[in-house]
């Protein structure tokens, strides 16, 4: 399985201000929507999937499987959600996703480098 993290960052490493707003331009959030789009699955932090659910993000992205890292474990929607990086692998393997992308928030994103589970980096 390839994994891919796509992150969106200033050029001094911030994600999203404190508020979880992500000021960014109309050109990136176009690019964020055709390379998810390309993924049947998506991982997520909770913030980053609560934000996203708010504003019907996943309808523009093709509503994908997703899981959700967080420490309240439930299921709802099309959404999964998990303890670990390596419990959202290996569910993943398990309905056989090939290419997964790995879509935010700082703290998910440094969970997944930490683990060494990233492939490729967008």
């Amino acid at each position: 399985m390839k994994i891919t993290l796509y992150m969106g960052q200033t050029v001094n490493g911030y994600i999203a201000t404190k508020e979880g707003e992500t000021p960014w331009s109309a050109e990136v959030w176009d690019s964020y929507y055709k390379i998810a789009k390309s993924f049947k699955s998506i991982v997520l932090g909770r913030k980053t999937y609560e934000i996203m659910k708010s504003v019907g993000e996943f309808e523009k992205i093709g509503n994908p499987f997703t899981v959700v890292l967080s420490k309240k474990l439930k299921s709802e929607d099309n959404a999964v959600f998990v303890k670990s990086p390596k419990d959202a692998v290996k569910l993943l393997r398990e309905k056989g996703f090939e290419n997964v992308l790995v879509g935010g928030g700082g703290k998910l994103n440094s969970s997944f480098m930490k683990e060494n589970l990233i492939d490729e980096i967008y």
